[in-house]
Parts: C-alpha cells; sequence; structure tokens
C-alpha cells in the first residue's frame, strides 16, 4: 500500500474568462473579453475559433488559434451558421481559466 498525499496552495484569486461578440453580419464578428480579469492583471488572451459549423458532432478538427495581449479580436468566418468560440484567459502566474460559447454569424 502506498499512500500519496501532495498540498498545494492558491496565491490569490483565479483568473475569470468571459466574452461577448459583436457585428455578426457579413461573417467578420467583434469580440471583446475586457470582462475577464486575472490577478496581477491578464497576461495573454488565448480565442480558438473553431472554422467548421458546429454540431453535436464534435467536429473541432478546423480550428484557429488566435493568441493576444488585448482583450479585442476580430475574426472573419468562411461561411454563415454556428461556430463554437473558445476562449482562455491567462494571469502572469501561469494560472488559467476559460470559457466557450456557440455563435450564430449571419
Amino acid at each position: 500500500g502506498h499512500r500519496c498525499m501532495q498540498r498545494f496552495t492558491l496565491t490569490g484569486s483565479e483568473p475569470s474568462a468571459t466574452f461577448t461578440s459583436a457585428d455578426r453580419s457579413g461573417q467578420k464578428v467583434s469580440f471583446d473579453a475586457s470582462g475577464s480579469s486575472a490577478p496581477g492583471g491578464v497576461a495573454e488572451y488565448v480565442w480558438e475559433f473553431n472554422l467548421a459549423p458546429y454540431s453535436f458532432k464534435r467536429e473541432l478538427s478546423h480550428e484557429t488559434t488566435v493568441r493576444t495581449t488585448s482583450p479585442n479580436v476580430s475574426f472573419r468566418f468562411k461561411r454563415r451558421g454556428a461556430f463554437l468560440v473558445g476562449l482562455t484567459v491567462f494571469a502572469a502566474d501561469g494560472t488559467s481559466r476559460g470559457t466557450a460559447q456557440t455563435i450564430l454569424v449571419e
């Protein structure tokens, strides 16, 4: 019988990730993650855009990843439809928090 005991302590509050989208016409969509936060400020925003129309078959093989230090990004989808968009917010200490939304591009 082996026994493993691990302890770790979080040094502060965790990051939070949230975003809104706007201007969904013409397949170019603007995203705003300025409501996100992290201890000491957000160091990086990592966006993942599913390029295939979203389906329950989880067709996530065609993704584009965009890394930025700005909370605002625009992305042009190649066609209309429902797409899965993910955001991961990183703090300077490396902790992260993610969220995802299905958006409709008209």
